[in-house]
Protein backbone atom coordinates (compact mmCIF):
# COMPACT_ATOMS: atom_id res chain seq x y z
CA UNK A 1 0.00 0.00 0.00
CA UNK A 2 2.87 2.03 -0.71
CA UNK A 3 0.98 2.87 -3.53
CA UNK A 4 -1.91 0.39 -2.78
CA UNK A 5 -3.29 -1.05 1.27
CA UNK A 6 -0.73 -14.87 5.23
CA UNK A 7 0.96 -18.77 7.98
CA UNK A 8 1.69 -21.27 9.44
CA UNK A 9 3.39 -21.27 13.03
CA UNK A 10 6.86 -22.94 11.86
CA UNK A 11 9.70 -21.65 13.68
CA UNK A 12 11.98 -20.90 10.53
CA UNK A 13 15.93 -21.30 11.41
CA UNK A 14 17.85 -18.59 9.40
CA UNK A 15 20.71 -20.22 6.94
CA UNK A 16 23.89 -19.04 6.85
CA UNK A 17 23.87 -15.71 5.35
CA UNK A 18 26.40 -14.47 3.01
CA UNK A 19 28.53 -10.97 3.52
CA UNK A 20 28.53 -8.37 1.30
CA UNK A 21 31.74 -8.04 -0.80
CA UNK A 22 32.22 -4.27 0.70
CA UNK A 23 31.98 -3.18 4.13
CA UNK A 24 28.88 -1.24 4.42
CA UNK A 25 29.16 2.05 6.86
CA UNK A 26 26.19 1.94 9.21
CA UNK A 27 23.57 3.79 8.66
CA UNK A 28 20.57 4.05 11.35
CA UNK A 29 17.10 6.68 11.44
CA UNK A 30 15.98 7.13 15.15
CA UNK A 31 12.77 5.78 15.15
CA UNK A 32 9.64 6.49 17.40
CA UNK A 33 8.15 4.00 19.18
CA UNK A 34 4.77 2.46 17.60
CA UNK A 35 1.95 3.68 20.06
CA UNK A 36 -0.84 0.86 18.77
CA UNK A 37 -3.42 3.77 20.19
CA UNK A 38 -2.32 6.31 17.43
CA UNK A 39 -2.95 5.86 14.20
CA UNK A 40 0.08 5.35 11.95
CA UNK A 41 1.61 4.20 9.16
CA UNK A 42 5.11 3.49 10.12
CA UNK A 43 7.24 1.62 7.89
CA UNK A 44 10.15 -0.04 9.46
CA UNK A 45 13.67 0.09 9.15
CA UNK A 46 16.46 -2.34 9.83
CA UNK A 47 16.93 -3.29 13.56
CA UNK A 48 20.30 -2.13 15.79
CA UNK A 49 20.95 -4.35 17.95
CA UNK A 50 19.13 -7.87 19.44
CA UNK A 51 16.79 -5.92 21.62
CA UNK A 52 15.76 -3.37 19.57
CA UNK A 53 11.84 -4.09 18.07
CA UNK A 54 9.49 -3.15 15.31
CA UNK A 55 12.44 -3.43 12.96
CA UNK A 56 13.41 -5.71 10.32
CA UNK A 57 15.87 -8.31 11.59
CA UNK A 58 17.22 -9.49 8.09
CA UNK A 59 15.66 -8.96 4.27
CA UNK A 60 17.37 -11.17 1.58
CA UNK A 61 17.43 -13.99 -1.47
CA UNK A 62 17.59 -17.69 -0.86
CA UNK A 63 19.58 -19.02 -3.40
CA UNK A 64 20.62 -22.81 -4.03
CA UNK A 65 20.15 -23.61 -0.23
CA UNK A 66 21.99 -19.99 1.29
CA UNK A 67 20.37 -17.13 2.28
CA UNK A 68 21.98 -13.94 0.75
CA UNK A 69 21.62 -11.12 3.50
CA UNK A 70 21.00 -7.60 1.49
CA UNK A 71 21.85 -4.64 3.29
CA UNK A 72 20.52 -0.69 3.64
CA UNK A 73 23.24 1.40 1.09
CA UNK A 74 21.25 4.87 1.69
CA UNK A 75 18.56 6.60 3.30
CA UNK A 76 16.64 9.97 3.51
CA UNK A 77 14.90 11.96 5.68
CA UNK A 78 11.61 10.37 6.06
CA UNK A 79 8.68 11.50 4.88
CA UNK A 80 5.89 12.09 7.28
CA UNK A 81 2.29 12.78 5.59
CA UNK A 82 -0.25 13.93 7.78
CA UNK A 83 -4.27 13.72 6.81
CA UNK A 84 -5.30 14.24 3.34
CA UNK A 85 -8.29 15.44 1.89
CA UNK A 86 -10.85 12.68 0.21
CA UNK A 87 -11.04 14.14 -3.29
CA UNK A 88 -8.08 15.67 -3.52
CA UNK A 89 -5.13 14.91 -5.64
CA UNK A 90 -2.77 13.33 -3.16
CA UNK A 91 -2.86 9.94 -1.64
CA UNK A 92 -2.59 8.77 2.25
CA UNK A 93 -4.66 8.65 5.82
CA UNK A 94 -7.35 10.54 6.49
CA UNK A 95 -7.07 9.96 10.01
CA UNK A 96 -3.89 9.84 12.10
CA UNK A 97 -0.45 9.68 9.57
CA UNK A 98 1.85 8.00 7.31
CA UNK A 99 5.85 7.36 7.98
CA UNK A 100 7.78 6.76 5.22
CA UNK A 101 11.92 6.09 5.66
CA UNK A 102 13.08 5.80 2.16
CA UNK A 103 15.93 3.26 2.48
CA UNK A 104 17.30 1.78 -0.34
CA UNK A 105 18.74 -1.65 0.04
CA UNK A 106 21.26 -4.10 -2.01
CA UNK A 107 20.73 -7.95 -2.34
CA UNK A 108 23.62 -9.07 -4.08
CA UNK A 109 22.53 -11.30 -6.95
CA UNK A 110 19.07 -10.84 -7.26
CA UNK A 111 17.80 -10.13 -10.38
CA UNK A 112 15.80 -7.72 -11.80
CA UNK A 113 14.14 -6.27 -15.20
CA UNK A 114 17.42 -3.32 -15.00
CA UNK A 115 19.62 -5.96 -14.26
CA UNK A 116 20.44 -3.73 -10.73
CA UNK A 117 20.33 -5.79 -7.52
CA UNK A 118 18.96 -2.42 -5.33
CA UNK A 119 15.39 -2.18 -3.99
CA UNK A 120 12.91 0.11 -2.52
CA UNK A 121 11.03 -2.52 0.17
CA UNK A 122 8.16 -1.28 1.78
CA UNK A 123 7.50 -2.73 5.08
CA UNK A 124 5.19 -1.39 7.71
CA UNK A 125 2.97 -1.64 10.84
CA UNK A 126 -0.57 0.05 10.90
CA UNK A 127 -2.03 0.61 14.10
CA UNK A 128 -5.82 0.46 14.28
CA UNK A 129 -8.21 3.27 13.70
CA UNK A 130 -6.53 4.34 10.45
CA UNK A 131 -8.53 5.74 7.23
CA UNK A 132 -6.79 5.52 3.63
CA UNK A 133 -7.72 7.56 0.51
CA UNK A 134 -6.38 6.70 -2.76
CA UNK A 135 -6.41 9.84 -5.14
CA UNK A 136 -5.70 7.33 -8.12
CA UNK A 137 -8.89 5.61 -7.93
CA UNK A 138 -10.45 8.09 -5.69
CA UNK A 139 -11.68 5.79 -2.68
CA UNK A 140 -11.03 5.67 0.87
CA UNK A 141 -11.01 2.48 2.80
CA UNK A 142 -10.27 1.31 6.59
CA UNK A 143 -7.11 0.04 6.91
CA UNK A 144 -6.82 -3.17 9.39
CA UNK A 145 -4.37 -2.99 11.96
CA UNK A 146 -1.46 -4.75 9.79
CA UNK A 147 1.93 -5.62 9.11
CA UNK A 148 2.50 -5.26 5.51
CA UNK A 149 5.70 -7.11 3.12
CA UNK A 150 6.11 -5.42 0.23
CA UNK A 151 9.72 -6.06 -1.72
CA UNK A 152 9.88 -4.12 -4.76
CA UNK A 153 12.64 -2.44 -6.73
CA UNK A 154 10.89 1.43 -6.51
CA UNK A 155 11.38 1.88 -9.87
CA UNK A 156 9.08 1.73 -13.27
CA UNK A 157 8.82 0.74 -16.57
CA UNK A 158 7.20 3.01 -19.46
CA UNK A 159 5.21 0.84 -21.88
CA UNK A 160 3.63 2.06 -24.90
CA UNK A 161 0.23 1.29 -25.40
CA UNK A 162 -2.66 2.37 -26.40
CA UNK A 163 -4.41 4.27 -24.92
CA UNK A 164 -1.32 6.42 -23.80
CA UNK A 165 -1.98 7.22 -20.13
CA UNK A 166 0.56 9.79 -20.48
CA UNK A 167 -0.64 12.03 -24.00
CA UNK A 168 3.01 13.62 -24.20
CA UNK A 169 5.25 10.70 -23.66
CA UNK A 170 2.46 8.45 -25.67
CA UNK A 171 3.46 5.69 -22.40
CA UNK A 172 1.90 4.17 -19.48
CA UNK A 173 3.67 3.19 -16.45
CA UNK A 174 3.79 0.24 -14.76
CA UNK A 175 6.30 -0.95 -11.59
CA UNK A 176 9.36 -2.54 -12.67
CA UNK A 177 9.19 -6.55 -11.57
CA UNK A 178 11.82 -8.53 -9.66
CA UNK A 179 12.42 -11.24 -12.05
CA UNK A 180 9.70 -14.53 -11.22
CA UNK A 181 10.52 -17.75 -9.25
CA UNK A 182 13.27 -15.59 -6.66
CA UNK A 183 12.60 -16.80 -3.48
CA UNK A 184 13.17 -13.95 -0.67
CA UNK A 185 13.03 -13.84 3.20
CA UNK A 186 12.09 -11.23 5.82
CA UNK A 187 12.37 -11.40 9.48
CA UNK A 188 10.66 -8.48 11.41
CA UNK A 189 10.88 -8.19 14.92
CA UNK A 190 7.51 -6.31 16.72
CA UNK A 191 7.05 -4.91 20.25
CA UNK A 192 3.26 -5.64 20.30
CA UNK A 193 2.37 -7.08 17.25
CA UNK A 194 0.81 -10.64 17.18
CA UNK A 195 -0.26 -12.31 13.99
CA UNK A 196 -4.00 -13.98 13.90
CA UNK A 197 -4.47 -14.69 9.98
CA UNK A 198 -1.83 -13.40 6.79
CA UNK A 199 -2.52 -13.39 3.01
CA UNK A 200 -0.25 -13.29 0.12
CA UNK A 201 0.50 -13.13 -3.21
CA UNK A 202 3.25 -15.78 -3.20
CA UNK A 203 3.79 -19.26 -4.42
CA UNK A 204 5.37 -21.83 -1.86
CA UNK A 205 4.89 -19.65 0.91
CA UNK A 206 6.52 -20.06 4.27
CA UNK A 207 5.63 -18.33 7.02
CA UNK A 208 6.56 -18.75 10.69
CA UNK A 209 6.00 -16.25 14.02
CA UNK A 210 7.39 -16.94 17.50
CA UNK A 211 6.56 -14.79 20.87
CA UNK A 212 9.22 -12.41 21.83
CA UNK A 213 9.63 -10.75 25.20
CA UNK A 214 7.59 -7.99 25.72
CA UNK A 215 4.40 -9.43 24.10
CA UNK A 216 5.53 -8.86 20.81
CA UNK A 217 6.80 -11.64 17.95
CA UNK A 218 9.44 -12.36 15.57
CA UNK A 219 7.90 -13.25 12.37
CA UNK A 220 9.64 -14.60 9.32
CA UNK A 221 8.02 -14.08 5.59
CA UNK A 222 9.30 -16.52 2.66
CA UNK A 223 7.92 -17.15 -0.30
CA UNK A 224 8.24 -16.46 -4.71
CA UNK A 225 5.89 -13.69 -6.00
CA UNK A 226 2.54 -15.07 -8.56
CA UNK A 227 1.45 -13.04 -11.48
CA UNK A 228 -1.27 -10.84 -9.85
CA UNK A 229 -3.29 -8.58 -11.81
CA UNK A 230 -1.42 -5.06 -12.80
CA UNK A 231 -3.20 -1.51 -14.06
CA UNK A 232 -2.82 1.47 -16.47
CA UNK A 233 -4.31 4.18 -14.94
CA UNK A 234 -5.33 7.75 -17.27
CA UNK A 235 -6.31 7.45 -21.04
CA UNK A 236 -10.06 7.35 -20.35
CA UNK A 237 -9.40 4.07 -18.63
CA UNK A 238 -11.68 3.00 -15.49
CA UNK A 239 -10.10 4.48 -12.71
CA UNK A 240 -11.71 1.83 -10.55
CA UNK A 241 -9.46 -1.50 -10.97
CA UNK A 242 -12.70 -3.69 -9.11
CA UNK A 243 -15.04 -2.55 -12.24
CA UNK A 244 -12.70 -3.54 -14.66
CA UNK A 245 -13.14 -6.70 -16.65
CA UNK A 246 -9.65 -6.85 -18.02
CA UNK A 247 -6.56 -5.90 -16.57
CA UNK A 248 -3.17 -4.35 -18.50
CA UNK A 249 -0.31 -6.38 -17.40
CA UNK A 250 1.13 -8.77 -15.05
CA UNK A 251 2.25 -7.86 -11.86
CA UNK A 252 4.85 -10.20 -10.36
CA UNK A 253 4.63 -8.60 -6.73
CA UNK A 254 6.10 -9.80 -3.64
CA UNK A 255 3.48 -8.67 -0.92
CA UNK A 256 2.22 -10.44 2.18
CA UNK A 257 -0.62 -8.54 4.63
CA UNK A 258 -0.49 -9.65 8.24
CA UNK A 259 -3.14 -9.08 10.67
CA UNK A 260 -3.14 -8.24 14.36
CA UNK A 261 -4.49 -11.17 16.49
CA UNK A 262 -7.54 -9.25 17.81
CA UNK A 263 -9.99 -10.43 14.77
CA UNK A 264 -13.12 -11.56 15.80
CA UNK A 265 -13.44 -13.67 12.50
CA UNK A 266 -11.45 -16.48 14.07
CA UNK A 267 -12.11 -19.23 16.80
CA UNK A 268 -10.03 -17.09 19.42
CA UNK A 269 -9.08 -20.41 21.29
CA UNK A 270 -7.74 -21.45 18.05
CA UNK A 271 -4.55 -18.58 18.02
CA UNK A 272 -2.31 -20.51 20.37
CA UNK A 273 -1.73 -22.85 17.87
CA UNK A 274 -0.67 -20.41 15.40
CA UNK A 275 -2.84 -18.94 12.45
CA UNK A 276 -3.76 -19.59 8.62
CA UNK A 277 -1.90 -18.38 5.44
CA UNK A 278 -3.99 -18.20 1.84
CA UNK A 279 -2.39 -16.76 -0.60
CA UNK A 280 -2.87 -16.48 -4.51
CA UNK A 281 -2.94 -14.59 -7.60
CA UNK A 282 -6.37 -12.27 -7.16
CA UNK A 283 -6.02 -8.78 -7.18
CA UNK A 284 -8.19 -8.74 -3.89
CA UNK A 285 -9.31 -10.81 -1.53
CA UNK A 286 -11.57 -10.58 1.83
CA UNK A 287 -10.96 -11.78 5.31
CA UNK A 288 -10.85 -15.54 5.66
CA UNK A 289 -13.90 -16.78 7.45
CA UNK A 290 -14.63 -19.76 9.66
CA UNK A 291 -18.51 -20.57 10.44
CA UNK A 292 -18.21 -22.88 13.38
CA UNK A 293 -21.74 -24.21 12.39
CA UNK A 294 -21.49 -26.16 9.17
CA UNK A 295 -17.31 -26.15 9.85
CA UNK A 296 -16.68 -24.07 6.26
CA UNK A 297 -13.21 -21.63 6.18
CA UNK A 298 -14.07 -19.43 3.26
CA UNK A 299 -12.12 -17.20 0.91
CA UNK A 300 -13.81 -14.39 -1.58
CA UNK A 301 -11.40 -13.34 -4.14
CA UNK A 302 -11.49 -10.75 -6.91
CA UNK A 303 -9.96 -10.05 -9.83
CA UNK A 304 -10.51 -9.10 -13.74
CA UNK A 305 -12.17 -11.74 -15.73
CA UNK A 306 -10.01 -11.39 -18.37
CA UNK A 307 -6.22 -11.19 -18.59
CA UNK A 308 -4.25 -8.82 -21.24
CA UNK A 309 -4.40 -11.54 -24.29
CA UNK A 310 -8.20 -11.27 -23.49
CA UNK A 311 -8.71 -14.81 -22.57
CA UNK A 312 -10.05 -15.81 -19.23
CA UNK A 313 -7.67 -15.46 -16.49
CA UNK A 314 -6.43 -18.46 -14.88
CA UNK A 315 -6.63 -18.18 -10.60
CA UNK A 316 -3.98 -19.73 -8.15
CA UNK A 317 -4.87 -20.50 -4.25
CA UNK A 318 -3.00 -22.17 -1.81
CA UNK A 319 -3.92 -22.36 1.68
CA UNK A 320 -1.64 -23.51 4.79
CA UNK A 321 -3.48 -24.43 8.30
CA UNK A 322 -1.03 -25.18 10.99
CA UNK A 323 -1.96 -28.99 11.88
CA UNK A 324 -3.16 -28.10 15.44
CA UNK A 325 -5.09 -25.23 14.44
CA UNK A 326 -6.62 -27.41 11.76
CA UNK A 327 -7.58 -29.84 14.47
CA UNK A 328 -9.10 -26.93 16.60
CA UNK A 329 -11.20 -25.85 14.05
CA UNK A 330 -12.15 -29.04 12.76
CA UNK A 331 -12.17 -31.25 15.89
CA UNK A 332 -9.94 -34.40 13.74
CA UNK A 333 -6.55 -35.54 13.59
CA UNK A 334 -4.82 -33.02 11.01
CA UNK A 335 -3.28 -35.88 9.15
CA UNK A 336 -6.19 -37.49 8.52
CA UNK A 337 -8.68 -34.31 7.38
CA UNK A 338 -7.27 -35.04 3.50
CA UNK A 339 -9.89 -37.43 3.38
CA UNK A 340 -12.67 -35.74 5.52
CA UNK A 341 -12.50 -32.55 3.82
CA UNK A 342 -13.19 -31.34 0.17
CA UNK A 343 -12.26 -27.65 -1.64
CA UNK A 344 -14.82 -25.71 -3.53
CA UNK A 345 -14.93 -23.11 -5.86
CA UNK A 346 -17.83 -21.18 -6.21
CA UNK A 347 -18.73 -18.61 -9.15
CA UNK A 348 -20.43 -14.96 -7.74
CA UNK A 349 -23.67 -16.39 -9.50
CA UNK A 350 -23.38 -19.45 -6.93
CA UNK A 351 -22.68 -22.33 -9.49
CA UNK A 352 -19.82 -24.26 -8.66
CA UNK A 353 -16.87 -24.10 -10.64
CA UNK A 354 -14.55 -26.84 -12.44
CA UNK A 355 -10.71 -26.23 -11.12
CA UNK A 356 -8.28 -28.82 -9.94
CA UNK A 357 -8.02 -29.13 -6.29
CA UNK A 358 -6.11 -31.04 -3.45
CA UNK A 359 -5.56 -31.39 -0.12
CA UNK A 360 -2.41 -32.83 2.00
CA UNK A 361 -0.92 -33.27 5.07
CA UNK A 362 2.59 -32.08 4.59
CA UNK A 363 5.09 -29.65 6.76
CA UNK A 364 3.25 -29.74 9.79
CA UNK A 365 0.46 -28.28 8.45
CA UNK A 366 -2.83 -28.95 6.07
CA UNK A 367 -2.07 -27.96 2.54
CA UNK A 368 -5.38 -26.83 0.53
CA UNK A 369 -4.46 -26.07 -3.32
CA UNK A 370 -6.80 -25.12 -6.33
CA UNK A 371 -5.88 -23.79 -9.65
CA UNK A 372 -7.27 -23.42 -13.07
CA UNK A 373 -10.70 -21.70 -11.76
CA UNK A 374 -11.94 -18.47 -13.66
CA UNK A 375 -12.91 -14.30 -11.78
CA UNK A 376 -13.96 -12.81 -11.33
CA UNK A 377 -15.21 -13.02 -7.54
CA UNK A 378 -15.32 -17.06 -6.64
CA UNK A 379 -14.97 -17.93 -3.45
CA UNK A 380 -12.71 -21.02 -2.34
CA UNK A 381 -14.47 -23.56 0.61
CA UNK A 382 -12.09 -25.80 2.95
CA UNK A 383 -15.64 -27.68 4.17
CA UNK A 384 -16.65 -31.33 5.43
CA UNK A 385 -17.37 -33.84 2.68
CA UNK A 386 -20.80 -34.89 2.42
CA UNK A 387 -21.27 -38.45 4.39
CA UNK A 388 -23.37 -40.84 2.01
Amino acid sequence: MRNTVLAGAVSLALLGAATPSMAQAPLTIPRQAIDRDAPVRQELGPCTDASDRDCIEALGLVKEGKFIRGYVISSERPDVVESVKVGGSLSGPTTGRAITLRQRWQIPGLRTESDQDIIDPFIAITTPGLRWYDAQADFEYDVTSQIEFEVGTGRGVDMVVSPPCDTTLGTCFRPEHISPGQVLRVIVRTSWFKPAWARSHLAGTILGADPIGGGGSRITVQGSALNSPGFFFGGGREPQSHKREQFDFYDYRWTVYMMDANDPRFPDQCSRYGFPLVSGNQWGSGTPTWNPQTQEMDLQMSAPHLDPSGKPFRGHYEAFIPGKYAQCLWRADPKRLQSRLTVEVTAEDGEEQAASTSIAYRDGGVRVVARNFTFSSPTITVKPKKKP
